[in-house]
């Protein structure tokens, strides 16, 4: 890490301590349970899926982006694996820090983001089954 930086992240104005992670760290793990979310500071994660055994990429996270908001608000357990793919710092965005990110903003953000975020996870859901269903055989449709 560059000595000059600081030692706190900033998040809407708010200072979290930043973690850094070496390549290969998985973050968390397809199934596990959610609590936290994670700003990349720096670096990059790959998102994947496992779909009958083998592990399908499905997104990659690079600095500035944040990973594991939807299950971290929906509840439930991780749709996907999060793998440093890049030595990165990371920010973990906790309920509570979230929570008062959120009741520091405007009452429309606030509004905003509840929208988007249920279009979100309504989409996320509805690609996830998809990933998950087979594909049909199109030589089978062309014998019907």
């Amino acid at each position: 890490m560059n000595d000059n930086q600081p030692q706190g992240g900033s998040i809407e104005g708010l200072p979290y301590p930043r973690e850094v992670f070496e390549q290969g760290k998985v973050v968390f793990k397809e199934g596990d349970a959610s609590q936290d979310a994670y700003f990349l500071v720096s670096g990059k994660v790959d998102l994947t899926v496992t779909i009958e055994g083998e592990e399908k990429p499905v997104g990659t996270v690079e600095a500035g982006g944040i990973f594991g908001e939807l299950a971290m608000l929906a509840g439930g357990t991780r749709m996907v694996k999060a793998t440093v793919s890049e030595q990165s710092e990371i920010i973990t965005i906790t309920p509570d820090r979230l929570v008062t990110a959120i009741e520091g903003s405007s009452p429309l953000v606030r509004s905003l983001l509840r929208v988007m975020m249920n279009t979100i996870l309504t989409l996320t859901q509805a690609r996830a089954v998809d990933a998950q269903e087979p594909p049909q055989d199109q030589d089978q449709d062309k014998q019907d």
